[in-house]
């Protein structure tokens, strides 16, 4: 996954009206792997 996917998903799950937990099951991704991506992308 490129890096702007990555942070177009970031931005999905943050500005969602569900839960970060909902919304990365309907995603698909595990919390742990989009925790690790929005904490890279913070640096």
């Amino acid at each position: 996954m490129t890096q702007s996917e990555k942070m177009e998903i970031i931005t999905l799950v943050e500005q969602s009206s569900v839960s970060v937990k909902a919304t990365l099951q309907e995603l698909g991704i595990n919390r742990s792997t989009f925790y690790q991506w929005r904490s890279a992308a913070a640096v």
